[in-house]
């Protein structure tokens, strides 16, 4: 399994490979983690793709200065109150 800190690194350097590595890594707990928020799976999943989408065109901002995971949680969790508002 490729480290948090290779994969920031391979993301900084715009490698789709790591990207994909990433999404199939996070993509289904973050989903369930989602689903505690906005309770409907295809919100969740809408959810967690505009996270994915937001890491990859901000790819060049992300740090090494915590885990990947909980930079992806706190992102869900922002995402799915947005979701909720609306």
């Amino acid at each position: 399994m490729v480290q948090d800190e290779l994969l920031i690194e391979q993301l900084n350097q715009k490698q789709v490979g790591a990207f994909k590595i990433l999404f199939d890594r996070f993509y289904r707990y973050l989903v369930l983690y989602a689903m505690k928020w906005v309770e409907r799976q295809e919100i969740a999943e809408d959810v967690v793709q505009d996270v994915f989408v937001r890491v990859w065109l901000r790819r060049d901002n992300l740090r090494d200065d915590g885990t990947l995971q909980g930079y992806l949680l706190r992102s869900v969790y922002h995402a799915s109150l947005n979701a909720l508002k609306k």
